[in-house]
C-alpha cells in the first residue's frame, strides 16, 4: 500500500484498509469462522491493489506500453532454435 497506494482511487484503498483493519480484529477475537470471513473480504479488497500493480508493471519504468508480441524483434523471425533429433527409450 505504501508504494503502490498512489495509483489507487480514494475509494478502493479506503476499501482495502478497511478489510484489512477488519482482518486485524478478527484475528484477535480469536473465532475461527470470522477470521476466514475477514481474510476473504481483505484478498478481494486486496486484488484492486495487484491489478493497480501490474499496469504499472506491464507499462515499464517511462510509462510507455510494450510491444505486443511475444518479446522477440522482427529480426529474428524464421530463425528456430530447434534441433530435431531422433531418441530410443531405454527401459532398464
Amino acid at each position: 500500500m505504501t508504494e503502490h497506494g498512489g495509483s489507487l482511487d480514494a475509494a478502493v484503498k479506503a476499501g482495502i484498509e478497511s478489510a484489512l483493519a477488519d482482518a486485524k480484529k478478527a484475528l484477535e477475537s480469536s473465532d475461527a469462522g470470522q477470521m476466514r470471513s475477514a481474510t476473504d473480504a481483505l484478498a478481494r479488497a486486496s486484488h484492486k491493489l495487484a491489478e493497480a500493480m501490474y499496469a504499472k508493471a506491464s507499462k515499464g519504468p517511462a510509462g510507455e506500453q510494450p510491444p505486443p508480441g511475444d518479446g522477440a524483434s522482427a529480426g529474428d523471425k524464421g530463425k528456430d532454435d530447434v534441433v530435431e533429433a531422433e531418441f530410443e527409450e531405454v527401459k532398464d
